[in-house]
């Protein structure tokens, strides 16, 4: 990192709230410093200091409330990943009720396929849906991020 003149960007939890991070290479060891989110900073009663922001400063910025939404959408689609996890778990289980009644003659071979081909179809439409919440080849702020990683390496 120090030898690229790079920095990590990261959140942890400090105590109970959550806290921004960068992580710095210095002199062979690891430097950590704490940062503030946008709605963390006020403005200050001294008086005001007019200094300009560098334009990787400010892609840095964009850059970084470009993550925090892809993580935020990260974490919405993990919970319906979830529910569709535990419903094609369901049907599954479903599946393997009605081999077993079939099985034992419980359940006659008519009944058996339509309930199977029901069963199948809502696995087939879970498992479609569960591969489209990992596609991120068409998400907007992943487009945008690498667009400002680009800008901020050319710097």
């Amino acid at each position: 990192m120090e030898e690229e003149n790079r920095a990590g960007v990261a959140k942890a939890v400090l105590g109970n709230r959550e806290t921004l991070l960068i992580l710095r290479a210095y002199g062979g060891q690891m430097l950590v410093n704490t940062l503030f989110f946008a709605d963390e900073i006020q403005q200050s009663p001294a008086k005001e200091v007019n200094a300009k922001c560098s334009e990787s400063e400010l892609a840095l910025g964009e850059l970084i409330g470009q993550l925090e939404q892809v993580q935020s959408e990260q974490i919405q689609s993990q919970g319906i990943v979830g529910r569709i996890d535990k419903e094609i778990a369901d049907l599954s289980a479903k599946n393997l009720v009605m081999s077993r009644l079939h099985a034992s003659g419980a359940l006659n071979d008519t009944d058996y396929a339509q309930k199977f081909a029901e069963i199948n179809n809502k696995l087939t439409e879970l498992r479609k849906e569960r591969r489209r919440q990992f596609s991120n080849e068409e998400d907007p702020a992943l487009r945008g991020t690498r667009k400002t990683a680009c800008t901020i390496q050319e710097c």
